[in-house]
């Protein structure tokens, strides 16, 4: 729940309402739904134009290139900025 009484978001245009701190929700909301229109565009109009995939598919980076047409190696992997656990 946002934390100022006064916050009063709209879904249905972009605002620029920094900071984030205490609006985490509505951001998350806001992201979620519009990736949902995104993807629910492309599958009514023409789903040979996006790709999307989960990250942490091992398969993604296939998927990517059968996507673009490219040859992906069986062993290929790529991981930038990965963290030291």
């Amino acid at each position: 729940m946002d934390s100022n009484p006064t916050f009063n978001p709209s879904k249905d245009k972009f605002d620029n309402l920094l900071p984030l701190q205490g609006h985490e929700e509505h951001y998350k909301d806001f992201y979620l739904m519009r990736n949902r229109e995104v993807i629910d565009f492309f599958e009514e109009n023409d789903t040979n134009r996006l790709i999307h995939c989960d990250l942490m598919d091992p398969d993604k980076w296939k998927k990517l290139g059968k996507f673009f047409g490219i040859n992906v190696p069986e062993d290929f992997a790529m991981h930038l900025n990965k963290t030291k656990k």
